[in-house]
C-alpha cells in the first residue's frame, strides 16, 4: 500500500528525528485562511507554489506574505517558469490544492524552499492535507536541506 504524501511526511520526520507539532483544524485554501483560522504569526507562515518549467515541476515554498521573485529561480538556474493551475493539482502532483506540502513527493517533483525560514524560530506548513498544519523549528528544516528532501533558494 502507497503512503499518503501526509504519511510520508511524517515517516520522514520521524526518521530524521525532527520534532514537529501537529494541528487539526477546517480546511484552509489561502494564506488569509490559514492566519485567520489558527491565529499564528504570519511569520511562521508558508505557501507553497507549484511551478512548471523545462517540462519539470517543481513546488517553491516562500513566506506567505512574500510573492515569489522570479530571481530566486533564475539564481538555480530556472530562468522562465509558469504556475500549475489549481484544477490541475490532482493529476500533476496528487494534491488538492490547499494542501501542497513543501517537500515529500516522488524524486520527479523539485523542492525549494526560501532560505529566509533558517532564520526564524518555527515554519508551519501544509503536510499533504488542507485540515493539518505541522510546525517545525529551523534546526529541523535544515536536518531535512541536510538530508536532500528540499532545497535551499
Amino acid at each position: 500500500m502507497a503512503l499518503t504524501l501526509y504519511n510520508k511526511i511524517r515517516f520522514l520526520l520521524d526518521n530524521l528525528e525532527i520534532g514537529f507539532l501537529e494541528t487539526d483544524h477546517l480546511p484552509v485554501y489561502n494564506g488569509p485562511d490559514v492566519i485567520a483560522k489558527l491565529n499564528t504569526d504570519p511569520e511562521e507562515e508558508s505557501k507553497s507554489l507549484v511551478i512548471i518549467f523545462n517540462k519539470s515541476i517543481a513546488v517553491v515554498t516562500i513566506p506567505i506574505d512574500e510573492k515569489l521573485a522570479p530571481s530566486s529561480l533564475r539564481s538555480i538556474g530556472i530562468p522562465k517558469f509558469k504556475f500549475l493551475p489549481a484544477h490541475a493539482f490532482v493529476t500533476a502532483i496528487g494534491i488538492q490544492p490547499g494542501a501542497v506540502a513543501p517537500f515529500g513527493y516522488n524524486d520527479s517533483i523539485h523542492c525549494f524552499i526560501s532560505s529566509v525560514f533558517l532564520s526564524r524560530q518555527k515554519i508551519n506548513f501544509n503536510p499533504g492535507v488542507n485540515d493539518k498544519t505541522f510546525q517545525i523549528g529551523a534546526n529541523g528544516l535544515q536536518d531535512l536541506v541536510a538530508a536532500g528532501f528540499i532545497n535551499l533558494l
